[in-house]
């Protein structure tokens, strides 16, 4: 009789999730740093007064993401690199990656909430636990 909680598979190594996400956010945080460069998401974004403030917090959420892949390069807390790489993902998807830019103050809210929940809070936990 088998235990049904019993792996199937080789088991996977936490730390090793956390080091490979950790590298996608690194990754995802150079798009994002590049993204009032390479996109040409201002001319797409109603009211145009709050073009600035969308790049500047994309901009910031590239920092997090570059500064959450140095922190969590040594894969002990998987959670804090995980959670901002599919959220950084998300935003790619959702935003203007595949050129569906939502409306300028929605976007503003999702790359602000990202900086605040995804970035800052995943930053206080790879440096306070």
């Amino acid at each position: 009789m088998s235990d049904a909680t019993e792996a199937t598979g080789p088991p996977v190594d936490p730390e090793l999730v956390g080091r490979a996400f950790a590298a996608l956010s690194g990754l995802l945080g150079l798009a994002f740093l590049a993204m009032p460069v390479t996109t040409d998401l201002g001319s797409r974004l109603e009211p145009a007064a709050v073009v600035p403030v969308v790049y500047g917090l994309a901009v910031a959420f590239g920092l997090c993401l570059v500064a959450i892949s140095w922190l969590g390069r040594d894969g002990r807390r998987p959670v804090a690199t995980v959670a901002p790489a599919l959220l950084a993902v998300a935003l790619l998807l959702l935003g203007p990656g595949l050129g569906y830019p939502l409306g300028a103050f929605n976007w503003a809210g999702l790359v602000l909430a990202s900086v605040v929940f995804g970035g800052l809070g995943a930053l206080w936990t790879l440096v306070y636990g």
